[in-house]
C-alpha cells in the first residue's frame, strides 16, 4: 500500500478495517451465535462453547488492537477521514451487511435467530464504523433478544485504554 496521499492513506484504512474487522469478527458473528445459542437452550456442546469463547476472547483483543491502531492514524492524518472515505466505508459495509444477512436467511432456523443475528451485526458494524467517525444506519428488528450473547462477549472482551499514550 502506498500512503502518500490522503485517499490512499483513508484506502488502505478501509482495508484494515475490512480484513480485521469484518473478516476477522463481522462475517463470523452468525456462527458464534448459533453455537453459543444452542448450548443455551440445551446445554450441550459445553467444550465447543469454550473455544468459541476462547476464539472470540482472541478475535476481540485484535479488534480492540485495530481501534487503538485506528485512533494512531486518525491523530496523524485527520484530513484522510473526509466524506468520501465516509461514504466509500459505510457504502462497503453496508453490502458486506446485506450479504451477511442473505446468509444468515438460509442458515437461520428461527425467525428470532434472524433478527437477533441482525440486531448483532448492527451493533458490532457500528462500533467498528465509529471507531473512524462512520456512521452505520440499518434498520433492525426490536423482536431481538441479544443480551445474553452480548454479556458473554464483554465477559472475555479485553479491556484496553485507547486513551493511553506511549513514552
Amino acid at each position: 500500500f502506498l500512503t502518500d496521499t490522503d485517499e490512499k492513506i483513508g484506502d488502505f484504512v478501509l482495508e484494515l478495517l475490512i480484513g480485521l474487522g469484518y473478516v476477522n469478527w463481522i462475517m463470523h458473528i452468525p456462527t458464534y451465535y448459533q453455537i453459543l445459542n444452542i448450548h443455551r437452550h440445551t446445554g450441550k456442546l459445553n467444550g465447543v462453547k469454550h473455544i468459541v469463547l476462547m476464539m472470540i476472547k482472541d478475535i476481540k483483543t485484535q479488534t480492540e488492537y485495530l481501534k487503538l491502531l485506528l485512533s494512531g492514524i486518525i491523530k496523524e492524518n485527520p484530513n484522510a477521514f473526509n466524506s468520501n472515505f465516509k461514504l466509500k466505508t459505510a457504502k462497503a459495509f453496508g453490502q458486506f451487511f446485506d450479504t451477511e444477512l442473505d446468509i444468515v436467511s438460509l442458515s437461520a432456523s428461527t425467525d428470532t435467530e434472524y433478527f437477533d443475528v441482525q440486531q448483532l451485526l448492527v451493533e458490532q458494524i457500528s462500533s467498528l464504523l465509529a471507531s473512524v467517525g462512520v456512521s452505520f444506519n440499518k434498520p433492525t428488528s426490536n423482536r431481538a433478544d441479544i443480551q445474553w450473547f452480548n454479556q458473554m462477549v464483554d465477559k472475555v472482551t479485553p479491556i484496553i485504554d485507547h486513551d493511553a499514550k506511549l513514552a
